[in-house]
């Protein structure tokens, strides 16, 4: 049986946690920023008819077509805040909880190794008792049978 390596498996750990938060919230984030910036650069770089007419139609749809823009808002407030606030208890409790994830780690790998020598043990300990528990088998398979035939015959004579 394999015992996983606790040193290596929170390496592993740790390198999943910063590749999932660059994916999932970086580059998202950044894609965002970078779809802002663009959309702000050309309404700068078109002639100003047509940037009024952009942020026009933008409000109208913001204010218009989207009113949960505006009554989400304190909502939305809260959650970013929500946000920030658990991004500063995810560094705080990140330590401690590595501890216990390395404590897991190891209490499984001695778990695994004291099941290994119990059931290496039993292996040892039904080999040892293979031929007293064969002759208590023989003997009692023995009497048993001759007590059943005693009494099959006592039941066909009355």
């Amino acid at each position: 049986m394999t015992t996983i390596n606790a040193d290596s498996a929170l390496e592993e750990s740790r390198r999943k946690h910063r590749r999932e938060v660059l994916l999932y919230i970086l580059l998202p984030l950044l894609a965002g920023v970078v779809l802002i910036g663009i959309v702000m650069a050309l309404v700068l770089v078109l002639p100003r008819a047509l940037q009024v007419s952009l942020v026009a139609d933008f409000t109208l749809t913001a204010l218009m077509l989207c009113p949960l823009v505006i009554c989400l808002l304190p909502f939305s407030v809260g959650l970013m805040t929500v946000a920030l606030v658990s991004g500063r208890l995810h560094g705080v409790s990140a330590k401690p909880l590595r501890r216990v994830e390395a404590l897991s780690l190891t209490m499984s790998d001695r778990a695994a190794g004291l099941g290994e020598r119990i059931s290496k043990l039993s292996i040892r300990l039904n080999a040892a008792l293979a031929p007293l528990l064969d002759w208590i088998e023989r003997a009692f398979s023995t009497q048993e049978s001759a007590s059943t035939s005693a009494e099959d015959t006592d039941h066909h004579e009355q």
